[in-house]
């Protein structure tokens, strides 16, 4: 398995990978309502309302990062997502997979 941050390989059990840790879980799922981040099953912000930076928290998302599965406005993604450890990231627009 290798992570989508830093691309470290994980070797997995042989009987499968490992339960799913709820309290952790339920922080991350908290946290993506919160941030209205798309769940990785395909759901989105409610019909209407625009999905929001989930790094300045103020403007209107339109791109998205692959690896970190964030959602950020285009200032963000000039001014923050294109340095240090994100400038290897994949930033497409919000609509694409």
């Amino acid at each position: 398995l290798s992570c989508p941050s830093c691309s470290n390989i994980t070797v997995l059990p042989a009987e499968g990978t490992p339960p799913v840790d709820k309290a952790l879980q339920l922080v991350v799922d908290a946290w993506r309502d919160k941030m209205k981040v798309p769940q990785q099953n395909g759901d989105a912000s409610p019909v209407g309302e625009a999905p929001i930076c989930g790094f300045c928290e103020e403007k209107e998302a339109t791109r998205r990062c692959l690896q970190c599965d964030g959602i950020l406005c285009e200032d963000c993604e000039k001014s923050l997502h294109s340095k240090g450890i994100f400038k290897s990231h994949t930033v497409v627009d919000l609509g694409d997979s």
